[in-house]
């Protein structure tokens, strides 16, 4: 169910179920949803409310429709979004039938809602932590909670400790370092095994072509004429040998001839007389490839040498000096990025604020009610609009130039007037003279015009929602004015009895300071 709450203006508190239909928004009493305000236009915008959820659609009115500080021509809502018709603030929310905090009431015809108990509201706030889902989104849901509750208050605290744009570079810097180590260590696996991929098949080929040169000498038994002088002129530390494969003797080089060749692998390979390659250590590679020879007696071909290759990859292997020139080369790409990532990061935190703060300031100096940033951030257009809010009710009550002239009439005589009306007896305000703005007011006027002071205080007595109880203040005012040493009354209904309003000017140091305005009932009703 959908729920339309009123935030500012003259029915702020207030709150509307909406069911499915279409309603009318604006001044005129007849729309389904009527707004107490002269800036909103008579039929100001349409709400339709579905299954599919709510549209807002505004009817091309004087002053226009903002969501979330955007002004709009039709767009659908979401709840939590903030929708102002100028002057007068609402937000919309899917809720059940209670909605805490406001009162609730059927288009056209408020009520109130029975307020909840403290001890209520803290049984549904313990209520809500019990209650977790099942499941995946009961994990989601527990892992969220414990960031939000124990990680991030730690974190929020750094904003307190250091400025923000250091703190900003430090979570830069802090993730320049994790991508650089974290992204080394794959780079440097996928370097370590490409070196030693080509290195084998390196080793490999050298002995296949040392192989194939002593193939005839070895098939026709001339030892002495096999070498291994072409692996030996390769580039790179290489040790070649051409061994027997009866007993593992070397063949070559000649100043080897007769002995045992003592590398690891060697004779594991010799027994399974085929071409074979094995890195025994970091930077060894063995390449061993048998020598053919056809054997007349058996009909097939035989191992009757193996050509041996020792390959060293030495500088091409990976080492500490590798290692760590990969890592500054890493480091040092990420630092421009991370940089980059700054600058924007930075630039995009600072210029909402930094304009914010400027259209404020003007709206401030301006007497305006709107700022607007186009920033689709939900959080900060919230705030945006409880700013306007904020600059809505502080313009209504008429600024600064209002405050200056009530100062201007001699010492600020506030305090006086809130006195005066709380030792009457009976329901009184206060007026000031020169701005005629209620200055002070008591309780039990507050219970008779049904209006509370928070929202009369500094307001023109037009405020007042009581047509007949204005005109007769502003009569009763001119006839302070003009015999200002009299009290003057008239009479006037309030629920059904009648009450006599009487005024009276209260002098300043040279000219009037302010009315007193009080209620009194009739003699005949005291007296009854």
């Amino acid at each position: 169910m959908w729920m339309l709450r009123i935030l500012s203006g003259q029915e702020a508190g207030k709150s509307i179920p909406l069911n499915p239909g279409q309603y009318k928004i604006g001044r005129d009493p007849n729309c389904q949803i009527p707004l107490m305000s002269t800036k909103v236009s008579k039929h100001h915008a349409t709400l339709e409310v579905s299954a599919q959820g709510v549209r807002l659609t505004d009817n091309n009115s004087t002053n226009g429709t903002f969501v979330n500080g955007i002004r709009i021509q039709s767009q659908l809502i979401n709840s939590g979004d903030k929708i102002a018709f100028h002057d007068v603030i609402v937000d919309f929310i899917q809720t059940t039938s209670q909605a805490l905090g406001f009162a609730t009431a059927m288009p056209g015809n408020y009520s109130p809602q029975p307020e909840h108990s403290h001890e209520d509201e803290q049984d549904s706030q313990a209520a809500a932590q019990v209650q977790v889902p099942q499941g995946l989104q009961g994990i989601i849901q527990v892992a969220k909670n414990y960031i939000d509750d124990v990680l991030m208050p730690g974190v929020y605290k750094l904003a307190e400790l250091m400025e923000f744009k250091w703190l900003l570079a430090s979570f830069v810097a802090a993730f320049i370092i994790f991508v650089t180590v974290f992204s080394s260590i794959p780079l440097m696996q996928i370097l370590k095994e490409s070196i030693e991929l080509e290195s084998r098949q390196r080793a490999s080929t050298i002995a296949r072509t040392l192989a194939l040169i002593n193939q005839a000498h070895v098939a026709s038994g001339n030892n002495t004429s096999v070498s291994v002088q072409y692996a030996l002129t390769e580039p790179g530390k290489i040790e070649a040998y051409v061994i027997n494969s009866l007993d593992g003797s070397i063949i070559a080089p000649i100043n080897q001839i007769g002995q045992n060749l003592d590398v690891e692998y060697v004779h594991e390979a010799r027994k399974q007389s085929k071409d074979s390659v094995k890195q025994i250590d970091d930077e060894t590679i063995v390449s061993v490839h048998p020598i053919d020879v056809y054997n007349s007696q058996s009909g097939k071909s035989e191992a009757k040498a193996f050509a041996v290759v020792v390959y060293k990859m030495g500088k091409v292997a990976v080492n500490d000096k590798s290692i760590l020139s990969l890592f500054i080369q890493t480091l040092f790409i990420a630092i421009i990025l991370g940089g980059v990532l700054y600058f924007f990061l930075y630039k995009i935190i600072d210029y909402p604020i930094k304009n914010l703060n400027k259209q404020l300031d003007g709206a401030l100096k301006e007497s305006s009610d709107h700022v607007e940033i186009n920033y689709q951030y939900p959080t900060l257009q919230s705030l945006i609009s409880n700013i306007n809010t904020s600059l809505n009710r502080a313009t209504s009550s008429s600024g600064l130039d209002d405050m200056d002239q009530f100062n201007m009439s001699g010492a600020d005589r506030m305090q006086e007037m809130e006195h005066v009306t709380n030792l009457i007896g009976f329901p009184a305000l206060a007026i000031h003279n020169e701005s005629r703005l209620i200055t002070a007011m008591n309780m039990a006027m507050e219970e008779k015009i049904n209006m509370s002071a928070l929202e009369l205080m500094q307001a023109p007595i037009d405020k007042l929602l009581d047509q007949a109880f204005k005109e007769s203040i502003h009569y009763l005012i001119e006839q302070c004015e003009s015999q200002p040493n009299d009290i003057h009354s008239n009479n006037l209904e309030f629920s059904g009895l009648t009450h006599e309003v009487t005024a009276k000017a209260i002098y300043g140091e040279k000219e009037i300071s302010y009315f007193v305005i009080v209620i009194l009932p009739m003699a005949e009703e005291v007296a009854s």
